[in-house]
C-alpha cells in the first residue's frame, strides 16, 4: 500500500490555543523572605520532599528513573525561588507518610488536610483542587455516584483516603485494595472490580496512556474535591511558612504552562480550580457583568428573530457562569459604539478583542481563549492552486473594510491585486458566489457563513497559521478582580472544551499543522520522496493488515499524518514475516520500522524517533488460573510469549547508514 502525497488545498480548520501574553518576567510576582526565614534555611540546606512514585500526571518516575508530574514541577518553580534546597525522594504514599510522621523525611506532596492528620504535619495551602469521579466499563453499569455503588466492588489504591472513605460510608460497598492507581484501573478493565473512584486528573491521564480503551470516566462523587497541599512534618512550622510564600510567588504564566503541559488530555480539558473567598465575595458585591460584543460576527454571536443570543461566544461564557457562579450578560451592537461605552464604563467591558484593542481602549485584558487565522476563501470550480497571499497576485480580492491584518498581509502584493473593500466577510463570499471576485479574505470560522446562506462551492482554499490573531476578554481597569476570576475560568474550562465549543457551530475537523524543517532537511525529502516502511501484518491495534490486504492501525495512522505535514510518500511491504521485515531494514532493502522498541541493541543499528505511543504489558490467563499480579508469580508456570519482541514503548526506528 502507498500512502500518496498530499498537495494540500482546502484546510478547514479551527485550531484554538492559549496563548502566552506576557513573558515570565514581566509577570514575575515579588517574592522575599524574613531574616528569620533566611537563617532557618541556612542552617537547613537540604529539604527532602516525598513524592508518589506512581501516581501520573500528578507525580511518577518516569521510563529513565527520574521524577516527573505536576507535582515535581511545582518543586522546580519552588527550587528557583529557595535556591535548590528541595530534594525529591519518590515512593509510595503510605511509605512517605509514614516516614513524614516518624521525621525521617521534611515534607510531603500531594497530601489532602486531614483531621487526624493534623497532629503530625503543617498544610500548606493548596496548589491545585480536583475533583473525584468513578470510572467504569463501557459496557457495564453506569455509575452516577457513590449511591449507585451499593452491593457493588471497587478498586482502590492501598493507603489512600478513599478507602476510609468508603468503608465508614458506605459499608455496603466491597473495596479490593491495589497497590497503585493503574493497578485498581486494570483491575476495572479485566473485570475484577465494577469501578474505580480516585482523582480525575489522574485516571483521565492514565486511561489515554495505557490504553484502556474499555474505561470511561462516568459519575463525579458528592464528596467534596480533593485538595492538594504540601504537608510538612509537624516539628518545622517555619518551612510551611516559607513554602507558602513561594507557593503565592509562582506566576500564574508558570501554574498556565504546567497545567497545560500535564493536562492536556482531561476530559474537560483542565484541572477545576477554586476561586478564593477573597474572590467570591467581589462576585456577591457584582451580581451583574455586562459585556458587548460586535452584532455580526457570526458564528461567534448569532442573533436570531427574536433577539435570543447563540453562537460559540455564548456557549462559553454560559459555562463560565455555570461553573464560576458569575453572571455575565452579553449585549451587541455597532462595535464603534460597544467600544465607546466599555471606554466610559456604561458596560463593563468587552467580551472579545484584540489585545492591542484592549490596550487602546485602556481597558485590562484577560489570558487568551480563542485563537482565529487569516484565510482566503475561492470557488472550487475555479480550481486555483492558492498557497499563500502572493498566489493572488492578478487577482480580483475582496476583504473587510477595518480588518488590519488582511490590509497587513495583502500590503505586499496590493499594486498586483484588484481589491474590493466590503463591510462584511458574508458580503465578501457573495461576490465570489456570483463571479465579482475570485477570493474574499476572512478568519477561518467564516467557514460557517457558507452553509448558513447556502454558499455552495465556496471552500476555504488557505489558512495562514503563521498569522495567528489572539482574542482576549476586557475589562474596566477598576475591576482587577474581574480579570483574576476569568483567568481561572478560561484556565479551567481549558483548550479542548473550548475547540468543542467551536467545532459545534463551525463542523470544522483537525487542523492540519505545518511543520518547521531546515534548508537541508527540505532538500533531503526532495532527494527521498519515498519510504520503504517494515510493518507488522498481525499486531493489531497497533498495526495488521486488514481482510482487504491494506495496513490498518495506530501507528500507520501516525504514518498518515506524517505523509500529509511532511509531503512523503510511505511504502509497505505485506508479504513478508517480522524476522525478515528486521533483515530487510538492517540490509537497507527496507528504510525504517513504523513502530519498533528501543533497546540497546538495536540502538546500534537503528535510529530512533521519540517515542509515540507506550503501553504496559499484561498477562493473561484462563478464568480458572489464579490471579497473577506480577511476572514473579509466572515461576513454576507455563506459559507462551509472543514472537518478535513487539514494543511496549513505540517510535520509529531507521537504520544507521553502514551499519549492516
Amino acid at each position: 500500500m502507498i500512502i500518496r502525497k498530499h498537495f494540500l488545498i482546502p484546510l478547514f480548520l479551527l485550531c484554538f490555543a492559549f496563548a502566552n501574553s506576557q513573558s515570565y518576567a514581566s509577570e514575575k510576582a515579588l517574592f522575599s523572605l524574613t531574616a528569620e526565614e533566611k537563617a532557618w534555611l541556612a542552617e537547613h540546606p537540604e529539604i527532602s520532599i516525598g513524592i508518589m512514585d506512581a501516581w501520573a500526571p500528578m507525580n511518577f518516575m518516569d521510563e529513565a528513573g527520574s521524577p516527573n508530574g505536576i507535582g515535581v514541577d511545582y518543586l522546580k518553580a519552588l527550587n528557583q525561588r529557595l535556591g535548590g534546597v528541595l530534594t525529591i525522594q519518590a515512593g509510595p504514599f503510605k511509605e512517605n507518610y509514614s516516614r513524614v510522621k516518624n521525621k525521617k523525611l521534611d515534607a510531603l506532596m500531594d497530601i489532602t488536610p486531614k483531621k487526624e492528620r493534623e497532629a503530625f504535619f503543617n498544610f500548606t495551602k493548596p496548589y491545585l483542587t480536583i475533583p473525584h469521579v468513578i470510572v467504569g466499563r463501557k459496557d457495564g453499569l453506569y455509575f452516577d455516584s457513590e449511591k449507585d455503588l451499593a452491593n457493588k466492588t471497587i478498586a482502590l489504591e492501598q493507603g489512600f483516603y478513599n478507602v476510609k472513605y468508603f468503608r465508614k460510608r458506605y459499608p455496603d460497598i466491597t473495596i479490593k485494595e491495589y497497590g497503585s492507581t493503574s493497578e485498581a484501573l486494570d483491575a476495572v478493565s479485566r473485570g475484577e472490580a465494577d469501578a474505580y473512584a480516585g482523582n480525575r486528573a489522574v485516571v483521565t491521564y492514565l486511561i489515554e496512556k495505557e490504553l484502556l480503551a474499555n474505561l470511561k470516566v462516568q459519575g463525579r462523587m458528592m464528596k467534596p474535591p480533593v485538595v492538594l497541599t504540601i504537608g510538612v512534618r509537624k516539628d518545622w512550622p517555619i518551612l510551611a511558612g516559607i513554602l507558602d510564600r513561594a507557593l503565592a510567588a509562582i506566576t500564574q504564566e508558570e501554574v498556565r504552562r504546567i497545567h497545560r503541559k500535564w493536562l492536556a488530555v482531561f476530559e474537560s480539558g483542565q484541572a477545576v480550580t477554586i476561586l478564593t473567598p477573597e474572590e467570591r465575595a467581589w462576585l456577591d458585591a457584582h451580581p451583574v457583568i455586562r459585556l458587548g460584543f460586535h452584532k455580526d460576527w457570526e458564528p461567534a454571536i448569532i442573533i436570531d428573530e427574536d433577539g435570543e443570543l447563540s453562537g460559540f461566544l455564548v456557549d462559553f461564557f454560559d459555562q463560565l457562569n455555570r461553573e464560576f457562579g458569575t453572571n455575565i450578560i452579553i449585549e451587541t451592537g455597532a462595535w464603534p459604539d460597544i467600544v465607546q461605552r466599555a471606554r466610559n464604563q456604561e458596560i463593563d467591558g468587552l467580551l472579545a478583542c484584540a489585545p492591542m484593542q484592549a490596550k487602546a481602549s485602556g481597558l485590562l485584558p484577560t489570558h487568551s481563549h480563542f485563537t482565529v487565522y487569516p484565510t482566503i476563501f475561492t470557488q472550487e470550480s475555479a480550481q486555483m492552486e492558492i498557497r499563500g497571499f502572493r498566489d493572488l497576485e492578478g487577482k480580483t480580492v475582496a476583504k473587510v473594510k477595518g480588518y488590519a491584518f488582511a490590509k497587513a498581509l495583502l500590503k505586499p502584493y496590493e499594486e498586483k491585486i484588484d481589491l474590493i473593500e466590503t463591510q462584511s466577510t458574508l458580503e465578501g463570499m457573495k461576490l465570489v458566489f456570483e463571479g465579482k471576485a475570485d477570493a474574499v479574505v476572512g478568519l477561518n470560522f467564516d467557514n460557517y457563513l457558507i452553509a448558513r446562506h447556502t454558499l455552495t462551492g465556496i471552500s476555504a482554499v488557505f489558512i495562514d497559521l503563521n498569522n495567528a490573531l489572539k482574542s482576549v476578554t476586557a475589562i474596566r481597569n477598576d475591576w482587577p478582580e474581574l480579570v483574576s476570576i476569568l483567568n481561572k475560568g478560561i484556565d479551567s474550562i481549558g483548550e479542548a472544551e473550548i475547540n468543542e465549543f467551536v467545532a459545534k457551530w463551525t463542523k470544522l475537523p483537525t487542523p492540519t499543522q505545518t511543520i518547521q524543517l531546515t534548508a537541508k532537511e527540505r532538500a533531503w525529502l526532495v532527494a527521498h520522496p519515498l519510504i520503504r516502511v517494515a510493518a507488522d501484518i498481525r499486531w493489531a491495534p497497533v498495526e495488521f493488515v486488514d481482510e482487504d490486504g491494506e495496513f490498518k492501525g495506530i501507528s500507520i495512522d501516525y504514518l498518515k499524518r506524517l505523509s500529509e505535514m511532511l509531503g512523503l510518500e510511505f511504502q509497505f511491504k505485506k508479504d513478508i514475516t517480522w524476522q525478515q521485515s528486521m533483515d530487510a531494514v538492517e540490509s537497507g532493502e527496507l528504510d525504517m520500522f513504523s513502530s519498533l522498541a528501543r533497546t540497546p541493541g538495536r540502538e546500534a543499528l537503528y535510529n530512533f524517533t521519540t517515542p509515540y505511543l507506550s503501553m504496559p504489558i499484561s498477562i493473561f490467563a484462563g478464568g480458572e488460573v489464579t490471579y497473577i499480579g506480577n511476572l514473579k508469580a509466572l515461576e513454576g508456570k507455563t506459559h507462551s510469549a509472543g514472537g518478535g519482541g513487539m514494543p511496549s514503548r513505540s517510535g520509529c526506528g531507521t537504520s544507521i547508514p553502514g551499519s549492516s
